[in-house]
Order: structure tokens, then C-alpha cells, then sequence
């Protein structure tokens, strides 16, 4: 995943299926200080 490598990263639509998966990747984003957000 590239937020583990530490790279921001710009999600295509939709960001989970399900809100525990969108909490997982916003929680490893924020773990690892970087940009992690939903193409609008």
C-alpha cells in the first residue's frame, strides 16, 4: 500500500465499502503523516 511506503494518495470513488475499511485506510494514513483523500 502506498501509504505505508509513506506516498499520499488520492482514492478513486468509493473510498470502502464499508466504514471499518475507510477507517482502516484513514488511520494508516494518519499513523504514518501522510495525505489520504477521496477523488472528488
Amino acid at each position: 500500500m502506498a501509504i505505508n511506503a509513506g506516498k499520499p494518495v488520492l482514492i478513486e470513488k468509493p473510498l470502502a465499502l464499508f466504514a471499518a475499511q475507510a477507517r482502516e485506510v484513514l488511520t494508516a494514513a494518519r499513523d504514518k503523516a501522510v495525505f489520504a483523500m477521496e477523488a472528488v
